[in-house]
């Protein structure tokens, strides 16, 4: 199992990322008004931990917006959440990976499972383009909807962390 623990200084800088991240949305006018500030802070605390989790799994430094502006967080965003990757994190007991229509199309994905508040378990990774099929989307109560790769299907970590040795040599 590729199962990541996360240390309490961990978890405390995790949230106070958040909040950092959440001040700037606001100030931007970003932060979405369909979900409560709870919410949002809940997720992103929770997206958080997912990157840094990916981020210790792979052997990689995490680097993470904190004080950037508007432009300079959107452009970050451009080169993933973690080393190039994206990450996502979810609670769910049967989880999937969430595909938006607007995620580039040879990104490489990576889905991270929050087993307790700070075990976290790698599930497994795949290209944007890999999780576009017709059998995948899912239209939600709200009316939007994405393409949702089941578990079973992504790739293994341990492959990627190896592709991600070699190329960091």
């Amino acid at each position: 199992m590729n199962v990541v623990i996360l240390t309490s200084e961990e978890l405390d800088y995790c949230e106070l990322l958040a909040n950092n991240r959440i001040k700037m949305h606001l100030n931007s006018g970003r932060i979405s008004n369909r979900i409560t500030d709870d919410k949002v802070l809940q997720y992103t605390i929770l997206g958080l931990k997912g990157e840094l989790a990916a981020a210790k799994y792979l052997g990689v430094v995490w680097d993470v917006t904190t004080d950037a502006t508007d432009a300079e967080f959107k452009a970050k965003a451009h080169c993933g959440d973690v080393s190039g990757y994206e990450v996502r994190t979810t609670k769910y007991s049967l989880p999937y990976l969430p595909i938006k229509t607007y995620d580039k199309h040879n990104s490489i994905f990576i889905l991270v499972k929050a087993r307790t508040y700070n075990e976290f378990e790698l599930l497994g990774w795949a290209y944007a383009h890999e999780c576009r099929k017709k059998e995948y989307w899912k239209v939600y109560d709200n009316g939007q909807g994405c393409h949702c790769m089941p578990r079973n299907n992504l790739h293994d970590m341990n492959a990627l962390r190896l592709l991600n040795e070699i190329l960091c040599l």
